[in-house]
């Protein structure tokens, strides 16, 4: 079962103008609010009250900002005493750093870190179709320490997933990569599959590689997409690019090059692995569903054997020559 659940733990250093990405904030005065963030077409406004802590952004998410626009999906930030044990029901658990529960017909997350112990340093609720939220930073973890990025990893991750459910859309497990004719090729694969090898392969060869680990699919009137992500692999490769989807290869790697056939419904299974679907929503879960089906359907998805080279990515192009 896949969910955004990687043990990074929560930035607490003082941040200061010599670090690779510089902290970008927004003056805190009443109802001031971050640049907006648009990731695969989401766009997510954080706003910050005049009791709130501030509305930032940091790491890979800066080449996400983009200038005011209509939001998707709005944000407050608000200070608090958050409890040891969050009420409600448990819907899912991630074994690592959050939890989601269930209580007045919205949705409630909670952020734990050994930094603070068992005590929630975040919290973030959200109605059902995840169009507005409140995010909690606890006063007491935070005395003394700067505050967290509202939407510090994981939480942006899973507001994108929650709200792409309802937009046909889906994020996968993958490599997602813009050739220079503009053809957009997406290599899926779990871990150790060779994702972050492959990106650095097309990188090597001129192409643009919008993320080495998460990619979004989305369907439209116009065809299937694919987006950069800012949650990127080892090899660091994140950018706000989008291009029509061209091919689906599931990545597996091999003594010598070669393309595996893949009937339809194996495609489709397979895709689901690699994919981000909403697990605790019935319908969000069909919606993901159908989406995968019609993929599959729409463009090539086959299994591409390789070998770690640049023979590899002269194979791959000429599959769409």
């Amino acid at each position: 079962m896949n969910h955004p659940r990687r043990t990074r733990e929560p930035n607490l250093e003082p941040r200061t103008a010599n670090r690779t990405h510089e902290l970008r904030t927004v003056n805190r005065e009443p109802d001031s609010y971050l640049p907006h963030l648009r990731i695969a077409g989401v766009v997510i406004r954080v706003e910050s009250g005049p009791d709130g802590p501030p509305a930032t952004v940091d790491g890979a998410s800066r080449a996400f900002v983009v200038d005011p626009c209509e939001a998707d999906v709005r944000v407050r930030t608000a200070w608090g005493d958050l409890p040891d044990a969050m009420p409600g029901r448990l819907l899912f658990d991630s074994g690592g750093l959050w939890q989601l529960h269930e209580r007045d017909g919205e949705l409630h997350y909670s952020f734990r870190s050994p930094i603070f112990g068992r005590r929630p340093y975040r919290t973030a609720s959200f109605d059902r179709e995840f169009r507005r939220g409140v995010v909690t930073l606890d006063r007491a973890s935070f005395a003394g320490r700067p505050p967290a990025c509202p939407l510090e990893y994981p939480l942006d991750e899973l507001v994108v997933i929650n709200r792409l459910a309802f937009e046909r859309g889906v994020e996968i497990h993958g490599c997602g990569v813009v050739d220079a004719d503009g053809a957009g090729y997406l290599f899926a694969g779990q871990s150790g599959a060779g994702k972050s090898t492959i990106a650095a392969l097309w990188a090597a060869e001129g192409a643009t590689v919008i993320s080495d680990d998460r990619v979004v699919v989305r369907s439209s009137r116009n065809g299937l997409t694919i987006h950069g992500t800012p949650w990127h692999g080892d090899a660091e490769f994140a950018a706000p690019v989008s291009a029509p989807l061209s091919r689906i290869l599931l990545l597996r790697q091999a003594p010598r090059n070669g393309l595996v056939a893949l009937p339809s419904a194996h495609a489709a299974a397979l895709l689901f692995a690699c994919a981000f679907p909403v697990f605790h929503d019935a319908g969000a879960l069909d919606r993901t569903l159908a989406l995968l089906a019609s993929i599959v359907e729409s463009v090539p998805v086959e299994a591409l054997e390789f070998t770690p080279t640049a023979s590899a990515i002269s194979f791959a192009r000429a599959l769409t020559a």
